[in-house]
């Protein structure tokens, strides 16, 4: 079994291995052995100093808490803390800044100003990627602030053109604000993508 081979590599190499330290808590992850999965990954972090190793371990540890079953042992606020935490570690990473954010979980772990702040926080330190205003404008979107949203689906589209979720959701923020004949002219350009 793979977990038994990235073990004995973690162990061997006094863990520094760090390519079977992540493989190590992912296949604990998918086998549901989140206790190990939680263990090993914090072992990790006491010993690695690498910040985008330790960013992926924080990832790691963060899908623990998220994908934990059965589902009522979710724990939403720590998977948060913990992606915050990955993407504090390397701002790079733009996935943890967006999962951080909570606008993944079940609406009712949904909170609108962590994900704000979070998704603000990651454009700033991303201005280049468009995922960043795409997540941000849809914050804006689902709380009822289509105006502000607008702009970052236009900013998203000039940086990644074509994105089906940017043009949808634009088409219903034109919509949203009572701009018929804009909506109506976008939803036409999302349906011949």
């Amino acid at each position: 079994n793979a977990e038994g081979f990235q073990y004995h590599a973690v162990r061997l190499s006094n863990w520094t291995d760090f390519a079977s330290l992540l493989g190590l808590v992912e296949s604990l992850r998918l086998l549901k052995d989140t206790e190990l999965g939680k263990q090993v990954g914090q072992k990790g972090l006491a010993v690695v100093q690498d910040t985008k190793i330790r960013s992926a371990l924080y990832f790691s540890l963060g899908l623990l808490e998220e994908t934990q079953e059965p589902e009522a042992n979710r724990n939403y606020t720590a998977a948060a803390d913990l992606y915050l935490s990955s993407a504090m570690s390397d701002p790079l990473h733009v996935e943890a800044w967006i999962r951080a954010s909570s606008l993944g979980f079940p609406v009712e772990y949904f909170e609108k100003t962590l994900a704000e702040n979070t998704l603000y926080e990651a454009m700033q330190r991303n201005p280049e990627n468009g995922d960043c205003y795409f997540y941000l404008g849809t914050v804006f979107q689902r709380t009822g602030r289509p105006a502000e949203a607008i702009p970052l689906y236009t900013k998203a589209l000039v940086l990644m053109p074509l994105h089906q979720g940017s043009e949808t959701n634009l088409a219903g923020a034109l919509q949203q604000l009572g701009r018929a004949e804009e909506a109506f002219t976008q939803y036409k350009r999302v349906v011949s993508l």
